[in-house]
């Protein structure tokens, strides 16, 4: 049949996963799309979700104890990073109690799931990896820990409703837990109470849209992820500078640097990728001994050479009255969309070429 028995997929995913899974993709006004043929592509979203919190806070409660689930964080000394995502986590906290009072539940689960993978995962357990260790000192471990725990019990708190069964699970297993506590009794993190921190949210903006940034260089110049390079950047923002203060071993890490450099101007005369963050700081990152420059000033220029053909060959096409006026409309679209493409990649490599010190056509 083409139906979809739920028993297969709790078998195969879990049961959370496949609540997640129907949460999610049940926007008001649409249809839910799953394939009984294939239930790995149907139900991979909710799976994969499952395991990364699951392995993040089985992570997080290796380095936790008894007593950090107990200390509050503003009875510790906050550091710009624990600032940030308790300010996220209030106004997460916030959104989605505003989104069940609604019954979007939908929404609810996105945005969980944006805070829990993207916040808390990606930005903030890895910044705080190397604080939980000691690497900072007992006083500065103590602040992250206790903000750890209070954003951890939080979150499962806010994904209970949608995934009841791996949070409660893992809520029973906090420090000083049991499994006679329960989730189902405790108290909902509305996220009023909870203080906002404009300029700490500022400070982690900058930083993320660095670390971003040279993210992008390196893929863009076909880097190796696990080679670290040196950056350089100027014109630096305030914000920046607050979150470099704390967090440049955290960048460093993040973007795989070896090296971040301060300048009052960026380097000339030397090949090399630039960037600019959207608060107008430089990012320049030396291509020299990083990678083949001849090699990719001849294959820049190949390149170069065969777009400005494809791209004067869609052109004519495009100006020729009988194409215009007798193809189907559809075609005709089609052929503005390839010659547009073809000009924005040759745009891109135009930029290349000048990062390689190439001369101009």
């Amino acid at each position: 049949g083409n139906g979809i028995d739920p028993i297969d997929v709790v078998e195969q995913f879990g049961a959370d996963a496949m609540r997640y899974t129907l949460v999610s993709a049940a926007s008001i006004g649409t249809d839910i799309q799953l394939d009984h043929s294939d239930l790995e592509a149907s139900f991979k979203v909710g799976r994969n979700f499952a395991n990364k919190i699951w392995n993040a806070a089985r992570f997080a409660l290796g380095g936790l104890t008894e007593r950090d689930l107990a200390q509050l964080p503003s009875g510790t000394r906050l550091e710009v990073a624990d600032r940030w995502i308790l300010s996220r986590f209030g106004a997460a906290s916030r959104k989605i109690t505003e989104d069940l009072d609604r019954f979007r539940l939908h929404e609810v689960a996105e945005e969980t799931y944006q805070f829990v993978w993207g916040d808390f995962c990606d930005w903030y357990l890895e910044l705080a990896k190397p604080r939980l260790r000691g690497d900072r000192g007992p006083e500065s471990r103590d602040a992250a820990a206790s903000t750890l725990a209070f954003v951890l019990d939080g979150w499962l708190r806010l994904l209970h409703p949608v995934m009841p069964f791996i949070t409660e699970e893992l809520f029973c297993h906090l420090p000083g837990r049991g499994v006679e506590d329960t989730l189902l009794k405790g108290p909902w993190p509305s996220g009023s109470d909870m203080e906002l921190w404009p300029d700490a949210e500022a400070a982690m903006d900058e930083l993320q849209d660095l670390v971003g940034s040279v993210r992008n260089l390196r893929a863009e110049y076909g880097i190796d992820p696990g080679r670290k390079i040196d950056v350089v950047i100027s014109s630096i923002s305030n914000e920046l500078q607050a979150a470099l203060a704390e967090e440049e071993a955290g960048a460093l890490s993040l973007a795989r640097l070896s090296s971040l450099s301060r300048e009052d101007a960026i380097p000339s005369g030397i090949p090399g990728a630039h960037a600019v963050l959207r608060s107008g700081v430089e990012v320049f990152l030396p291509l020299e001994g990083v990678v083949d420059i001849e090699r990719e000033r001849e294959r820049i220029t190949t390149e170069l050479d065969r777009l400005k053909g494809l791209l004067e060959a869609a052109t004519t096409k495009l100006a020729n009255p009988e194409f215009a006026n007798r193809a189907p409309v559809e075609v005709v679209e089609r052929e503005r969309e390839k010659a547009h493409s073809f000009g924005q990649r040759r745009e891109r490599l135009l930029e290349k070429r000048d990062a390689f010190l190439m001369p101009d056509e």
